[in-house]
């Protein structure tokens, strides 16, 4: 069997299973087990196919220790369920948010930001969620069961009966799954999670009102993933074809009504405010109260004043104030798991260029963001002195940061130095550092500065050079903080950092179109851990030529990687196959992880009491859209 010549040898040592361009090498070896229909109120364990269910577990506390101890409650319960209040919804809730961009409401127009924000006002459901304790897959949603045939190439779905879309568009239906399915990935589509829903799907089709199925050309342990929702940009949202039919395409894309969440939009306006009211009659959960104003705050410094004032009820804030917002009588509550922060190396796109085609077989167009003569871009050829190089200058910009720095000084001790791979979330290093470490690899991040400018003074530039780096907002408080504190840190070795402030919003078009061949320094304040992890591989890891989202490189080599794991049939396959994906990240450092953070959120105590938050509600910013767990103070 061959493999494309630009996979260099070091890349298949490290694994026993391979799915690469077509190719396919068994993995694990047994026999395949098929999930059956897994009742509602469980929850799938593990990532791979396997019909291992378990309850949930109940509340616990997590203390943080900062300047001086500050209790961060963190409240896990057991799987929600449709529990109304017990007077109704009634009352109004004031949530602030640092970037209110008016969503698109039919699938083809869908991206990730609106997307996100759909689901986290909890406006929209999706077919499931994903654990409430732990990573893994919970049926609690607009799908009732599902089931893979033996080969794993067809996928049914049991679409629940009785949910109806707000405005009176009638209930939930196959026909609406088919219809939103297949509309998101209209030509031109921007929706940033699609590239494996779309190019495994060889059709969908409509069984009955109430059953649907998802054909593949090919087995992929990742497919079932892209039903999940809201976590990891692209979940699949479910809209009314009906509503489209009848108001057209863009009037429909306008119109706030057709949610199936437990709240329904009142008004948008961009800029302003965004208000909800309760749906009383939901089948997942009904809120306690009856309206939610979310108001645009673009400010951290501001929101964390105006909570303080209980102008506001619920903000995110930056760990360093949680003492001080703590004295002033506001609740702090550490947001579930973490997220990461990464200086990512744009530029690098090594399809077109050198005339490769992707892994389709289909040609690539040159990126009019490509620049080989960038220090850190260099050539596509990785057996090259000028791969070499750009590998050394990248590595040498790692070896500058002072990780512990912003951990202790700007995050307050929320966080951790991030493993060398990056986009390693805290769950991966807990469990694939210990693996890499017993093969003898090493994936500590280091600070060194006298090494960092012996490397770049080898790749070529003793003097360093000058770099734009885009920060965008919105997604952590403290994002400008660390990108001032990494730029001071490079100025040391000779490398010029000058930092441009954008939304994500604002800065997406250019990256969709591959124009950004600078940094992109992208921080997540923390949510949930299952949201993100451990299928990085379909999204962080992996940017295909034909995806529509990309974050600012094509590697023929990282899509190898990324895709040694679709065919995967059990966990040592999936645990290889990761360990030898992270390990390349960690010597190409094409991702400059810097730190992995925990977000803090603080909440006025006259308007929340206990807050019932599963896993997976939403990865930025973290769990603080579930609000229809959210309970009154008793």
């Amino acid at each position: 069997m061959r493999v494309p010549v630009f996979v260099r040898p070091r890349l298949l040592i490290l694994f026993g299973c391979l799915a690469v361009f077509g190719l396919a090498i068994a993995c694990g070896g047994g026999t395949k087990e098929v999930v059956r229909e897994v009742p509602v109120d469980r929850i799938i364990e593990k990532q791979v196919v396997r019909e291992v269910v378990k309850e949930v577990a109940v509340e616990k506390q997590v203390f943080i220790e900062v300047e001086r101890p500050v209790v961060i409650t963190q409240i896990i319960v057991a799987t929600p369920t449709a529990v109304p209040a017990a007077a109704g919804p009634s009352g109004t809730l004031i949530v602030a948010d640092a970037d209110i961009a008016f969503p698109n409401l039919i699938p083809c127009k869908f991206a990730y930001d609106p997307q996100q924000q759909v689901h986290r006002w909890s406006v929209f459901d999706t077919a499931y969620y994903w654990g409430f304790d732990e990573p893994g897959i919970s049926l609690i949603g607009l799908g009732k069961s599902w089931t893979y045939n033996p080969q794993q190439t067809v996928l049914t779905w049991k679409v629940r009966k009785g949910v109806a879309f707000d405005g009176g568009w009638g209930d939930v239906t196959a026909e609406d799954w088919d219809w939103s399915w297949n509309s998101q990935h209209c030509d031109g589509s921007l929706h940033s999670g699609i590239f494996i829903s779309k190019s495994y799907t060889k059709e969908t089709r409509v069984v009955d009102e109430s059953t649907i199925e998802f054909h593949l050309t090919e087995p992929n342990l990742f497919y079932l993933y892209k039903f999940s929702g809201p976590g990891e940009g692209g979940s699949f949202t479910i809209f009314s074809k009906a509503k489209s039919d009848a108001l057209g395409e863009q009037k429909a894309d306008r119109n706030l009504t057709g949610g199936t969440g437990p709240f329904r939009f009142v008004k948008w306006s961009p800029g302003d405010e965004i208000v909800t009211e309760a749906r009383p009659d939901h089948y997942r959960r009904v809120p306690e109260y009856g309206t939610v104003r979310i108001v645009e705050i673009p400010e951290a410094a501001t929101q964390v004043a105006a909570l303080m004032a209980k102008e506001v009820d619920i903000a995110e804030m930056p760990t360093i104030d949680a003492a001080r917002v703590a004295d002033s009588g506001i609740n702090v509550i550490k947001l579930l798991g973490d997220g990461t922060s990464q200086i990512i190396m744009q530029g690098r796109f090594c399809f077109g260029p050198q005339g490769v085609l992707d892994d389709k077989g289909n040609p690539v167009p040159d990126r009019p963001a490509f620049d080989p003569s960038k220090p850190w871009v260099g050539s596509c050829d990785p057996d090259s002195q000028e791969w070499e190089n750009a590998r050394k200058v990248r590595n040498a910009v790692a070896l500058a940061i002072n990780r512990q720095a912003i951990v202790d000084n700007i995050l307050g001790g929320f966080g951790f130095a991030g493993a060398k791979p990056g986009f390693m979330f805290k769950q991966a290093v807990d469990q694939y550092v210990p693996l890499a470490k017993a093969a003898g690899l090493d994936w500590e991040s280091k600070y060194d500065s006298s090494a960092a400018r012996a490397l770049l003074s080898e790749a070529g530039w003793p003097n360093g050079f000058e770099v734009l780096m885009r920060v965008t907002t919105g997604d952590h408080p403290l994002a400008v903080e660390m990108a001032e504190a990494i730029a001071k840190d490079l100025a040391v070795i000779g490398v010029d950092v000058k930092i441009e402030t954008l939304t994500y919003t604002g800065n997406r078009p250019a990256v969709v179109a591959r124009e950004n061949g600078d940094w992109w320094f992208q921080a997540d304040s923390g949510g949930a851990p299952s949201a993100a992890f451990p299928n990085t591989e379909t999204w962080a890891h992996r940017r295909n030529p034909e995806a529509a989202f990309n974050s600012g490189w094509e590697l023929p080599e990282a899509v190898v990687l990324s895709k040694v794991m679709e065919r995967c049939e059990t966990q040592q396959c999936l645990d290889e196959g990761r360990v030898a994906m992270f390990d390349w990240w960690a010597e190409d450092q094409g991702y400059v992880s810097v730190v992995n953070s925990f977000g803090a959120m603080g909440v006025n105590p006259d308007k929340v009491g206990d807050w019932r938050q599963p896993l997976g509600i939403g990865i930025h910013p973290g769990n603080r859209f579930s609000l229809e767990y959210l309970q009154k103070p008793k």
